[in-house]
């Protein structure tokens, strides 16, 4: 899986609020934060963005808007993957 894709499927279908994501050990979406954390772990304002969608991110109130726009953490990110060779559309 590409950090490209790991950021597409946590905006199409994460909820930060499952009780699983929310207090458990093991969430929905590990393996896709595991991916993109490790893409951009030399950017610590990328790390920071990660960690607001892992705790706030509620993919039923999103929209794919969202990656238009670099003010949010999902335009951020994917501006800095595209930045470093990650390349692709969401």
């Amino acid at each position: 899986m590409t950090p490209i894709e790991a950021l597409k499927s946590i905006h199409d279908g994460y909820d930060a609020f499952y009780i699983a994501n929310k207090y458990g050990d093991h969430g929905t979406h590990d393996e896709e934060f595991k991916v993109l954390s490790e893409a951009v772990k030399n950017d610590e304002l990328s790390g920071h963005a990660i960690a607001w969608i892992k705790d706030c991110w509620d993919c039923f109130d999103g929209d794919s808007s969202d990656y238009g726009d670099v003010e949010n953490p999902f335009g951020y990110l994917l501006n800095y993957l595209n930045e470093h060779g990650y390349g692709g559309n969401l």
